[in-house]
């Protein structure tokens, strides 16, 4: 769990957040995409992320439930396995 520092109308306050990084990251990832197939626009996002794409950000938006974490979750797992990929060869 990290503490952040949130400036809020002008008053500091601290707010938690549940923040997940390497093998728990990981994890949560397979514990919540195991019975999941893999959206077809995780091909489009992984593009996004794997270019250079000089301070351009990417707004994943879209109705509630329609799999926009799932997505995130996917590409989480992709990016973790081509690392290893590259760390391994």
């Amino acid at each position: 769990m990290y503490k952040l520092a949130a400036k809020i109308f002008g008053k500091t306050s601290t707010v938690r957040k549940n923040c997940f990084e390497g093998s728990s990251l990981i994890k949560l990832v397979e514990q919540n995409t195991s019975d999941y197939r893999e959206r077809y626009l995780v091909s489009d996002l992984m593009t996004f992320l794997n270019n250079k794409t000089n301070g351009k950000i990417c707004a994943l938006y879209g109705l509630r439930r329609t799999g926009k974490t799932i997505m995130m979750f996917h590409a989480i797992k992709r990016l973790w396995a081509d690392r290893h990929e590259m760390t391994c060869a």
